[in-house]
Order: structure tokens, then sequence, then C-alpha cells
């Protein structure tokens, strides 16, 4: 394994959870249909025009690029270190009883996957009326 594979497998990890939490992948989607889905939708790292204009979507990001761990087999790398950001935007409130699900629907889905997960601070942004919930999380990946 090298860093691009750890990298491609903790992306497919993410996607592999926010799909298993009821969220589309918006690459997959035409400026149409974005529009028009009523799921909510998430992207790795920044939506086009039309996806930040839907009520409530998701970015993730590789925060950091997987590296080796000490543990190794045959004098390489067993083990790497997978880093990223899962932000959640929303018009609505953090409290609203749709969002909690969805984070905590989000959330079980990453536990599945295994990654380790640090909640970031409530955050609202007054001059856009965007409520942000980013999620810290990481793995190792074999």
């Amino acid at each position: 394994m090298n860093s691009y594979t750890a990298e491609t497998s903790g992306k497919q990890s993410i996607h592999n959870a926010l799909v298993a939490a009821g969220c589309v992948d918006g690459i997959t989607l035409k400026k149409s249909e974005i529009k028009t889905e009523t799921d909510i939708i998430f992207w790795h790292q920044r939506p086009p025009v039309e996806g930040g204009e839907k009520k409530t979507y998701i970015t993730y990001e590789v925060v950091m690029t997987p590296e080796e761990t000490d543990r190794r087999a045959d004098n390489k790398a067993a083990v790497f270190s997978f880093e990223a950001s899962i932000d959640i935007w929303t018009r609505l409130r953090l409290n609203d009883k749709k969002i909690k699900t969805l984070i905590e629907n989000i959330v079980e889905q990453l536990e599945i996957e295994e990654f380790i997960i640090n909640m970031g601070p409530d955050i609202f942004e007054n001059d856009t009326g965007i409520s942000h919930k980013p999620i810290e999380i990481s793995k190792e990946i074999l």
C-alpha cells in the first residue's frame, strides 16, 4: 500500500458512510438534478453554485495526506494514518430535529467504517445565516 491507495480507501469509507446515512453524492448529479434532489447532497471539497443554494448540504476533504505509521511488514508501511473533515452546512439550526437526526446517522455510519470521530463546535455564521457543524475524523488504513 502507498499514500495514494490509503487516501483513496479513506475517501471511499467516507463515501460509504454518507451514502449509508441516506445522503446523495453530488458528483453523480446534473445541475438540474441538484436543484430538485430532496435528499441531503454531499461533495468532496466544494459544491457547485447550485449545491451551495441547498438548504442543507455536506462537504468533506482530506485534511492531511495519509502518512505511514511505525507499523511495518516486510520493511514496508503496513498501516497509514488518514485524517479528514466532514462539514455539514445548513440554513436550519443545528438543534433542528432533522439536522440532529442527520448528524446521528452520519456518526453511526462513520463508526461502522471504523473512524475515530471528534465533533467540532456548533457554528452559526451571522453574515450568511448558515449553521456549520465540523466533524473531524481519522482512522488507520491497513
